[in-house]
């Protein structure tokens, strides 16, 4: 069997380990977009990211907490924020995940605001990831709050509601962090397991009982069908997971994904835990206030993609792929897939990032309000077949590995590339 191990409300759940005042209290941790590597202030580089940290997030790298929750989250007499995490307690005034952070306030006035704090989320999961590792022989994990394990040859399968109880009940010991855990023959049916038994709970899904597990369960719950695919089944008749199973062909129309998603709603153990599995992507992004100004916006670009270099080289990843995103405050989003086989260097960024934005800025003369980068398609880093532009590229990769060595001891803003 596959157990899936999902921390309950976890950046909450993990303020509450430092502060136990916070328990039953209604409590949000909300996040405030960090425009700050916009400005000229000197921003640190923190020493205490860790390899659980899947994307790129400006919080891992520069510590800016301390004071009241207002020095964080008001400007100018307006409160802006958004909240990010909301305890059980929160939950029961209607404050979800993303909803403003002022529109939580009047809700709740008396609501317990904390500012988001990365980097100790980061440590305590890698905690738990290296606790987990010592008694589960292959364990994934997923992202910082969620993880997999395979149970198979390890507990024996009558045994595994009584393992996972045990486990639960060792780390709330151990890290005071409440956990729901489920177990089932693949990783989709025990996400779901997860679901079911939320908050605090454990669920173990045979599979015999699959199929009636699943039969009145929503579209939305399973991952793999977003909100416009369950729109598109619903069309169709389909309005539940029992639904897709009785009607295969839907799920086989939405290509090789859809065929694998209906062979573990079948209960197949199509899934497998990929045990210390290599990140796929590394990004960052901002939102900001409406902005016209090209040059400025290309000027944010560039920095972005001197934050992104940086951990890309932290990491020590060669991508040959990059996303390009801008959002515009009445048009959507607009976006890119750039390819390259070079060697690379935040100067190859930059000057990608500087042709791309000009083709995908479909409506100039509007404003935009979000911008991202992101790279991906990792590779051997010894390898490239690019020869025209080989030399050129070990001199920007020497100078970007320089780059790196004074922006690890002084911070980012150290060294701005023009």
């Amino acid at each position: 069997m596959i157990m899936h191990l999902d921390l309950d409300c976890f950046f909450v759940s993990a303020e509450r380990t430092r502060n136990a005042a916070l328990r039953g209290v209604p409590t949000v941790v909300a996040n405030r977009n960090d425009t700050a590597i916009f400005g000229a202030d000197k921003l640190g580089a923190s020493k205490t990211a860790h390899e659980a940290c899947g994307v790129f997030s400006g919080a891992c790298y520069y510590n800016k907490f301390g004071g009241s929750w207002e020095s964080h989250f008001q400007e100018n007499g307006r409160i802006r924020g958004m909240v990010v995490a909301a305890s059980y307690e929160a939950r029961s005034y209607e404050i979800k995940t993303g909803l403003a952070l002022g529109e939580a306030l009047k809700l709740c006035p008396k609501l317990k605001i904390l500012p988001t704090d990365m980097p100790f989320y980061m440590s305590l999961s890698h905690s738990l990831a290296e606790y987990l590792e010592s008694r589960i022989p292959k364990l994934e994990q997923f992202s910082i709050d969620e993880f997999f394990g395979e149970l198979d040859g390890f507990v024996k399968p009558d045994e595994t509601e009584k393992y996972i109880r045990h486990l639960q009940a060792a780390i709330y010991e151990e890290f005071s962090l409440p956990v729901t855990i489920g177990a089932s023959t693949n990783k989709s049916i025990a996400k779901l397991a997860v679901k079911s038994a939320k908050p605090f709970g454990v669920r173990v899904v045979k599979a015999e009982e699959i199929a009636q597990f699943i039969d009145d369960k929503p579209l939305k719950m399973v991952a793999g069908i977003g909100r416009q695919t369950a729109l598109r089944l619903k069309r169709y008749g389909a309005s539940t997971l029992g639904d897709l199973v009785r009607s295969p062909t839907l799920l086989q129309s939405l290509g090789k994904n859809g065929q694998m998603l209906l062979e573990e709603l079948r209960g197949k153990a199509h899934s497998v835990v990929m045990h210390n599995s290599e990140r796929k992507q590394i990004g960052i992004s901002r939102v900001f206030d409406p902005l016209i100004d090209r040059k400025e916006l290309l000027r944010r670009a560039v920095i972005l993609c001197g934050h992104l270099s940086y951990n890309i080289l932290r990491h020590k990843k060669e991508p040959t792929s990059f996303n390009f995103v801008i959002g515009y405050d009445r048009f959507g989003y607009e976006h890119a897939k750039v390819n390259s086989d070079r060697v690379f260097s935040e100067a190859l960024l930059v000057a990608i990032a500087r042709e791309t934005l000009k083709t995908i800025d479909k409506y100039s003369t509007e404003k935009v309000v979000y911008m991202a980068v992101s790279a991906g398609d990792f590779r051997s880093k010894d390898h490239t077949d690019e020869l025209l532009n080989w030399q050129a590229d070990r001199k920007n990769r020497a100078l970007s590995n320089a780059l790196q060595i004074v922006r690890s001891k002084y911070g980012y803003s150290a060294i701005r590339l023009p």
